[in-house]
């Protein structure tokens, strides 16, 4: 159920994500269970973050639950945070109203997103093989 559903809504989100300065980070697809869109703001500044967000829909019982993500990262350090949830207990909601709360729900994860700063990074990116084969051999 997860994927028709941001199927059906995957081109509007596309289209504000790009009118918030995201861009589609690929076209989405299965994630943990979940089907998932995820849009990025690459930053071309030194020290600025970069920005993400994403929409993930889960198949629940007879409905299914709807969650927007945001997050930043630096490079070696990122933050990750559910911003809003919304679980939906018909699968014969109206298309229209469904899009509608899920753009606000990105709309919501766009303004999170960009307001994340430095100190809100609290978790390191794992490193990369060849760097910790480079550290190993020092």
């Amino acid at each position: 159920m997860g994927q028709p559903v941001l199927e059906a809504v995957s081109q509007r989100l596309a289209e504000l994500a790009k009118s918030l300065g995201f861009q589609p980070l690929g076209s989405g697809g299965e994630r943990h269970g979940s089907w998932e869109l995820t849009f990025h703001k690459r930053s071309s500044v030194e020290g600025e973050l970069n920005r993400y967000v994403s929409v993930a829909v889960t198949d629940i019982n007879d409905g299914f639950a709807i969650e927007a993500r945001a997050g930043a990262d630096d490079g070696g350090r990122f933050t990750r945070r559910v911003v809003s949830r919304w679980e939906v207990s018909s699968r014969s909601l109206p298309s229209t109203v469904l899009a509608a709360r899920v753009e606000e729900m990105l709309e919501c994860a766009v303004e999170v997103s960009n307001h994340l700063g430095p100190s809100d990074l609290v978790e390191a990116y794992l490193p990369s093989r060849t760097s910790r084969r480079s550290n190993l051999d020092r």
